[in-house]
């Protein structure tokens, strides 16, 4: 294997990359809440018609995926 895979951080590391992360998503989370509707809509739109051209339609029921990431989110944010 290579060497990134033999390197295990250390808990140093781990809390410097976490609190580089947390200021990507403080940017980033600002950065929507500053984005115009308009163009948050139009990213919906973009992202329907891509789902319809993959044929990602489903008429499944989704509430055990709601599920996973409901729990995904309790997790990341306790």
């Amino acid at each position: 294997m290579g060497k990134s895979a033999e390197h295990r951080i250390t808990a140093e590391e781990a809390a410097a990359f976490r609190a580089r992360w947390k200021v990507v998503s403080g940017t980033l989370r600002t950065e929507l809440r500053a984005l115009p509707i308009e163009a948050k809509l139009k990213q919906l739109g973009a992202l329907v018609r891509l789902a319809k051209q993959l044929n990602w339609t489903s008429t499944e029921d989704d509430s055990e995926v709601r599920e996973r990431w409901a729990r995904i989110r309790s997790a990341l944010h306790d």
